[in-house]
């Protein structure tokens, strides 16, 4: 058990019954492991995704011409983008 006399209010809202709302009061400990958690699944998420365009040969092929494409000027003002394409 998490020995902490500092606790921390969460509101939330039931599912059943629109406008009602319920506050649980937790330990700041637990609190701090859920946001060690979220940062961990972040951290995951940007290598496993890392690992998937790593393995994508032609994704591979097509950032790097893009890449030395913007390196030789070879760029368009995003404002001539947006009209050609009919964005505001």
């Amino acid at each position: 058990m998490l020995k902490n006399t500092k606790r921390f209010v969460i509101e939330y809202q039931l599912e059943r019954g629109v406008g009602m709302r319920q506050s649980v009061e937790i330990p700041v400990q637990l609190l701090k492991k859920l946001l060690q958690t979220g940062e961990a699944l972040d951290d995951f998420h940007n290598a496993f995704e890392d690992y998937l365009i790593s393995i994508n040969s032609p994704l591979l092929r097509k950032l790097r011409k893009a890449r030395r494409e913007h390196l030789a000027g070879k760029t368009r003002p995003f404002a001539e983008l947006k009209r050609e394409f009919g964005l505001r």
